[in-house]
Protein backbone atom coordinates (compact mmCIF):
# COMPACT_ATOMS: atom_id res chain seq x y z
CA UNK A 1 0.00 0.00 0.00
CA UNK A 2 1.30 3.88 -0.60
CA UNK A 3 1.46 6.15 1.74
CA UNK A 4 0.20 9.91 -0.29
CA UNK A 5 1.77 12.98 1.40
CA UNK A 6 1.44 16.62 -0.30
CA UNK A 7 -0.72 14.77 -2.77
CA UNK A 8 1.66 12.77 -4.50
CA UNK A 9 1.89 8.95 -3.40
CA UNK A 10 5.54 6.81 -2.40
CA UNK A 11 5.15 4.91 -6.43
CA UNK A 12 4.44 6.57 -10.21
CA UNK A 13 0.60 4.86 -11.45
CA UNK A 14 -1.14 4.84 -14.58
CA UNK A 15 -3.82 8.11 -13.51
CA UNK A 16 -7.00 8.11 -15.14
CA UNK A 17 -5.56 5.63 -17.93
CA UNK A 18 -5.41 3.03 -14.85
CA UNK A 19 -8.14 1.03 -14.66
CA UNK A 20 -11.41 1.27 -12.09
CA UNK A 21 -11.03 -1.76 -10.35
CA UNK A 22 -8.24 -4.52 -9.68
CA UNK A 23 -8.13 -8.22 -8.21
CA UNK A 24 -5.15 -9.59 -7.16
CA UNK A 25 -3.96 -13.56 -6.70
CA UNK A 26 -4.52 -13.26 -2.64
CA UNK A 27 -8.22 -13.13 -3.68
CA UNK A 28 -8.89 -9.09 -2.87
CA UNK A 29 -10.86 -6.85 -4.94
CA UNK A 30 -9.70 -3.22 -5.35
CA UNK A 31 -11.27 -0.05 -6.54
CA UNK A 32 -10.42 3.02 -7.88
CA UNK A 33 -11.17 5.48 -5.74
CA UNK A 34 -9.39 8.81 -6.07
CA UNK A 35 -6.19 10.07 -8.01
CA UNK A 36 -3.29 12.52 -6.38
CA UNK A 37 -2.05 15.52 -8.35
CA UNK A 38 0.61 13.86 -10.08
CA UNK A 39 -1.79 11.75 -11.89
CA UNK A 40 -1.33 8.43 -9.27
CA UNK A 41 -4.42 6.44 -9.03
CA UNK A 42 -5.21 5.66 -5.35
CA UNK A 43 -6.74 1.81 -4.82
CA UNK A 44 -8.76 0.55 -1.55
CA UNK A 45 -10.46 -2.98 -0.90
CA UNK A 46 -13.88 -2.95 -2.36
CA UNK A 47 -15.41 -3.45 0.61
CA UNK A 48 -13.97 -0.95 2.62
CA UNK A 49 -16.56 2.09 2.29
CA UNK A 50 -14.40 4.51 4.35
CA UNK A 51 -10.66 4.78 3.66
CA UNK A 52 -8.00 7.73 4.27
CA UNK A 53 -5.81 8.13 1.58
CA UNK A 54 -2.60 7.34 3.16
CA UNK A 55 -3.85 3.65 3.38
CA UNK A 56 -4.43 3.59 0.33
CA UNK A 57 -2.32 1.46 -2.46
CA UNK A 58 -1.04 2.71 -5.82
CA UNK A 59 -1.47 0.52 -9.28
CA UNK A 60 2.52 -0.29 -9.01
CA UNK A 61 1.97 -1.19 -5.02
CA UNK A 62 -1.05 -3.50 -6.05
CA UNK A 63 1.69 -4.94 -8.99
CA UNK A 64 3.78 -6.46 -6.20
CA UNK A 65 0.69 -8.43 -4.61
CA UNK A 66 0.08 -10.03 -8.03
CA UNK A 67 -2.97 -8.92 -10.48
CA UNK A 68 -4.85 -11.48 -11.59
CA UNK A 69 -7.49 -8.94 -13.41
CA UNK A 70 -8.96 -5.78 -13.75
CA UNK A 71 -11.64 -3.89 -15.82
CA UNK A 72 -12.55 -0.41 -16.39
CA UNK A 73 -15.97 -1.02 -15.07
CA UNK A 74 -17.22 -1.91 -11.94
CA UNK A 75 -18.31 -5.31 -11.36
CA UNK A 76 -22.17 -5.65 -11.20
CA UNK A 77 -22.64 -7.10 -7.64
CA UNK A 78 -23.59 -10.49 -7.53
CA UNK A 79 -23.38 -10.62 -3.74
CA UNK A 80 -21.15 -10.48 -0.76
CA UNK A 81 -18.49 -13.12 -1.07
CA UNK A 82 -17.39 -14.89 1.81
CA UNK A 83 -14.33 -13.02 2.77
CA UNK A 84 -11.48 -15.43 4.91
CA UNK A 85 -10.21 -14.66 8.37
CA UNK A 86 -6.55 -15.13 7.26
CA UNK A 87 -7.61 -12.53 4.40
CA UNK A 88 -8.92 -10.30 7.32
CA UNK A 89 -6.02 -10.70 9.88
CA UNK A 90 -3.60 -9.70 6.73
CA UNK A 91 -5.36 -6.61 5.49
CA UNK A 92 -5.28 -5.70 8.91
CA UNK A 93 -1.93 -6.52 9.66
CA UNK A 94 -0.34 -4.66 6.64
CA UNK A 95 -3.56 -1.52 7.31
CA UNK A 96 -1.61 -1.37 11.44
CA UNK A 97 1.77 -1.33 9.36
CA UNK A 98 0.85 1.48 7.74
CA UNK A 99 -0.83 2.83 10.31
CA UNK A 100 2.01 2.89 12.70
CA UNK A 101 4.48 4.00 9.82
CA UNK A 102 2.23 7.29 9.13
CA UNK A 103 1.94 7.46 12.67
CA UNK A 104 5.92 7.33 13.29
CA UNK A 105 6.29 10.01 10.08
CA UNK A 106 4.00 12.59 11.69
CA UNK A 107 5.90 11.98 15.37
CA UNK A 108 8.78 12.78 13.62
CA UNK A 109 7.44 15.93 11.51
CA UNK A 110 6.33 17.24 15.51
CA UNK A 111 9.64 16.50 17.11
CA UNK A 112 11.14 18.53 14.15
CA UNK A 113 9.23 21.33 14.84
CA UNK A 114 9.70 21.22 17.87
CA UNK A 115 13.03 20.87 18.16
CA UNK A 116 13.05 23.83 15.40
CA UNK A 117 11.29 25.56 17.76
CA UNK A 118 13.26 24.98 20.81
CA UNK A 119 16.77 25.83 18.10
CA UNK A 120 15.30 29.51 17.89
CA UNK A 121 14.39 29.53 21.43
CA UNK A 122 18.03 28.97 22.34
CA UNK A 123 19.57 30.98 19.79
CA UNK A 124 17.33 33.90 20.99
CA UNK A 125 18.62 33.24 24.33
CA UNK A 126 21.85 33.34 22.91
CA UNK A 127 22.05 36.69 21.38
CA UNK A 128 20.52 37.99 24.79
CA UNK A 129 23.60 36.28 26.69
CA UNK A 130 26.17 37.83 24.71
CA UNK A 131 24.56 41.17 24.76
CA UNK A 132 24.47 40.89 28.23
CA UNK A 133 27.25 39.85 28.77
CA UNK A 134 28.41 42.51 26.24
CA UNK A 135 26.91 45.07 28.50
CA UNK A 136 28.39 44.02 31.58
CA UNK A 137 31.77 43.99 29.75
CA UNK A 138 31.50 47.49 28.94
CA UNK A 139 30.01 48.30 32.22
CA UNK A 140 33.44 46.39 33.98
CA UNK A 141 35.83 48.94 31.47
CA UNK A 142 33.58 51.89 32.79
CA UNK A 143 33.96 50.99 36.62
CA UNK A 144 37.98 50.34 36.11
CA UNK A 145 38.36 53.66 34.39
CA UNK A 146 36.95 54.99 37.53
CA UNK A 147 37.94 53.07 39.84
CA UNK A 148 41.54 54.09 38.73
CA UNK A 149 40.77 57.61 39.19
CA UNK A 150 39.24 57.53 42.53
CA UNK A 151 43.16 55.41 43.64
CA UNK A 152 44.55 58.28 42.42
CA UNK A 153 42.93 61.20 43.71
CA UNK A 154 43.18 58.22 47.10
CA UNK A 155 46.58 58.60 46.44
CA UNK A 156 47.12 62.40 46.28
CA UNK A 157 44.89 62.73 49.35
CA UNK A 158 47.12 60.52 51.31
CA UNK A 159 50.11 62.51 50.14
CA UNK A 160 48.63 65.86 51.59
CA UNK A 161 47.61 64.29 54.50
CA UNK A 162 50.83 63.73 55.03
CA UNK A 163 52.25 67.18 54.12
CA UNK A 164 49.65 68.77 56.12
CA UNK A 165 50.78 66.34 58.61
CA UNK A 166 54.62 67.32 59.02
CA UNK A 167 53.42 70.83 58.67
CA UNK A 168 51.49 70.17 61.84
CA UNK A 169 54.36 68.28 63.64
CA UNK A 170 56.60 71.54 62.38
CA UNK A 171 53.96 73.97 63.74
CA UNK A 172 53.63 71.57 67.56
CA UNK A 173 57.39 71.78 67.65
CA UNK A 174 57.95 75.59 67.19
CA UNK A 175 55.27 76.04 69.56
CA UNK A 176 57.26 74.20 71.62
CA UNK A 177 60.21 76.36 70.79
CA UNK A 178 58.06 79.18 72.20
CA UNK A 179 56.42 77.96 75.14
CA UNK A 180 60.12 77.47 76.45
CA UNK A 181 61.29 80.47 75.18
CA UNK A 182 58.73 82.30 77.50
CA UNK A 183 59.73 79.91 80.23
CA UNK A 184 63.04 81.12 80.18
CA UNK A 185 62.44 84.31 80.36
CA UNK A 186 60.28 84.34 82.87
CA UNK A 187 62.58 82.91 84.60
CA UNK A 188 65.16 85.10 83.70
CA UNK A 189 62.95 88.34 84.89
CA UNK A 190 64.08 89.31 88.16
CA UNK A 191 63.45 92.90 88.30
CA UNK A 192 60.82 95.31 86.75
CA UNK A 193 61.53 96.82 83.48
CA UNK A 194 61.22 100.61 82.61
CA UNK A 195 60.78 101.47 78.68
CA UNK A 196 61.49 105.03 78.18
CA UNK A 197 59.90 106.86 75.19
CA UNK A 198 61.71 109.80 73.83
CA UNK A 199 62.16 111.95 70.57
CA UNK A 200 65.04 112.63 68.73
CA UNK A 201 65.57 115.78 66.11
CA UNK A 202 67.75 115.20 63.45
CA UNK A 203 69.17 117.47 60.83
CA UNK A 204 70.13 116.60 57.63
CA UNK A 205 74.02 116.99 56.06
CA UNK A 206 75.36 115.78 53.10
CA UNK A 207 72.66 113.15 52.72
CA UNK A 208 73.32 112.18 56.22
CA UNK A 209 71.10 112.71 59.64
CA UNK A 210 72.84 114.22 62.90
CA UNK A 211 71.53 114.50 65.73
CA UNK A 212 70.97 117.37 67.12
CA UNK A 213 70.75 116.72 70.81
CA UNK A 214 67.16 117.90 71.12
CA UNK A 215 64.96 115.77 72.91
CA UNK A 216 61.35 115.73 73.43
CA UNK A 217 59.28 113.43 76.32
CA UNK A 218 56.24 113.45 73.93
CA UNK A 219 54.96 113.60 70.19
CA UNK A 220 53.42 117.39 70.91
CA UNK A 221 56.29 118.61 72.00
CA UNK A 222 58.12 116.70 69.27
CA UNK A 223 56.29 118.30 67.06
CA UNK A 224 56.75 121.82 68.36
CA UNK A 225 60.35 121.35 68.49
CA UNK A 226 60.11 120.61 64.52
CA UNK A 227 57.90 123.24 63.72
CA UNK A 228 60.22 125.70 65.48
CA UNK A 229 63.19 124.49 64.01
CA UNK A 230 62.11 124.67 60.31
CA UNK A 231 60.54 128.09 61.34
CA UNK A 232 64.15 129.66 61.85
CA UNK A 233 65.90 127.51 59.77
CA UNK A 234 64.48 127.29 56.13
CA UNK A 235 66.28 125.38 53.50
CA UNK A 236 67.27 122.63 56.25
CA UNK A 237 65.79 119.35 57.02
CA UNK A 238 64.92 118.40 60.04
CA UNK A 239 62.97 115.53 61.18
CA UNK A 240 62.11 113.58 64.41
CA UNK A 241 63.26 109.94 65.43
CA UNK A 242 61.72 107.84 68.34
CA UNK A 243 64.37 106.32 70.63
CA UNK A 244 63.14 103.75 73.00
CA UNK A 245 65.24 102.67 76.11
CA UNK A 246 64.56 99.93 78.80
CA UNK A 247 66.22 100.04 81.75
CA UNK A 248 65.66 97.74 85.16
CA UNK A 249 63.97 98.97 88.73
CA UNK A 250 65.92 98.28 92.01
CA UNK A 251 63.67 95.64 93.79
CA UNK A 252 61.91 92.60 93.03
CA UNK A 253 59.70 92.45 90.20
CA UNK A 254 56.09 91.29 91.21
CA UNK A 255 54.97 92.07 87.00
CA UNK A 256 55.79 92.67 83.76
CA UNK A 257 55.45 96.78 82.56
CA UNK A 258 52.55 97.07 80.18
CA UNK A 259 52.21 95.90 77.29
CA UNK A 260 49.92 97.87 75.58
CA UNK A 261 50.34 101.24 77.70
CA UNK A 262 48.98 103.23 74.55
CA UNK A 263 45.80 101.37 75.08
CA UNK A 264 44.42 102.79 77.78
CA UNK A 265 44.85 106.24 76.27
CA UNK A 266 41.55 105.58 74.00
CA UNK A 267 37.85 106.05 74.51
CA UNK A 268 35.36 104.01 75.40
CA UNK A 269 34.35 103.00 71.74
CA UNK A 270 37.95 102.74 69.99
CA UNK A 271 38.81 100.28 73.15
CA UNK A 272 35.30 98.12 72.49
CA UNK A 273 36.67 97.71 68.75
CA UNK A 274 40.10 96.74 69.51
CA UNK A 275 39.16 94.34 72.04
CA UNK A 276 36.57 92.89 69.66
CA UNK A 277 39.46 92.61 67.00
CA UNK A 278 42.23 91.27 69.30
CA UNK A 279 39.35 88.48 70.37
CA UNK A 280 38.86 87.96 66.62
CA UNK A 281 42.10 87.10 65.76
CA UNK A 282 43.29 85.27 68.55
CA UNK A 283 39.93 82.79 67.83
CA UNK A 284 42.05 81.19 65.10
CA UNK A 285 44.33 78.04 65.31
CA UNK A 286 47.38 77.65 67.38
CA UNK A 287 49.99 78.84 65.04
CA UNK A 288 52.28 81.47 63.67
CA UNK A 289 49.02 82.76 60.85
CA UNK A 290 46.84 83.27 63.95
CA UNK A 291 49.73 85.34 65.76
CA UNK A 292 50.56 87.48 62.91
CA UNK A 293 46.76 88.17 62.92
CA UNK A 294 47.27 89.10 66.34
CA UNK A 295 50.22 91.45 65.92
CA UNK A 296 48.91 92.91 62.87
CA UNK A 297 45.25 94.08 65.26
CA UNK A 298 47.59 95.24 67.48
CA UNK A 299 49.49 97.46 65.19
CA UNK A 300 46.82 98.85 63.80
CA UNK A 301 45.18 100.12 67.05
CA UNK A 302 48.44 100.85 68.54
CA UNK A 303 48.56 103.53 65.85
CA UNK A 304 45.08 104.67 66.38
CA UNK A 305 45.90 105.11 70.42
CA UNK A 306 48.93 106.96 69.90
CA UNK A 307 47.14 109.35 67.92
CA UNK A 308 44.03 109.84 70.10
CA UNK A 309 46.87 110.25 73.17
CA UNK A 310 48.83 113.28 70.82
CA UNK A 311 45.01 114.57 70.11
CA UNK A 312 44.30 114.76 73.69
CA UNK A 313 47.85 116.21 75.15
CA UNK A 314 48.33 118.58 72.01
CA UNK A 315 48.26 122.43 73.43
CA UNK A 316 45.40 124.96 72.75
CA UNK A 317 45.53 127.64 71.06
CA UNK A 318 46.31 130.38 73.59
CA UNK A 319 49.05 127.48 75.33
CA UNK A 320 52.40 128.38 75.11
CA UNK A 321 55.04 125.91 73.09
CA UNK A 322 55.55 122.86 74.42
CA UNK A 323 52.80 123.12 77.01
CA UNK A 324 49.52 120.58 76.99
CA UNK A 325 46.40 121.96 76.28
Amino acid sequence: MGVVRGGCGWFGGGGMSAPLVINTRDGACWTRRTVTEGGIALYALADVCSCPEFVMATQDELAQRGIVGSADALPMPTGPEPVSEAELDAVLTEVSAFLRVRLALESAKRGRRELRAELHTAQAHGRTFLEQRNAHAKELLELRGRLRVAEDQRVRALGENDALRKRLGDLGRERETLRERVAELEAAQGKALRRTVTWRLEVQENDCWWDCGQPADSYPAAQNLLARERAEKPGIGFRLVCRTTTDTLPGEATSYPPALPWAKHMDADDLEGFLADLAEAASGDDDLTTLAAVEDAIGRWRVIGEAQHAHNTAPGPDAEAGEPS
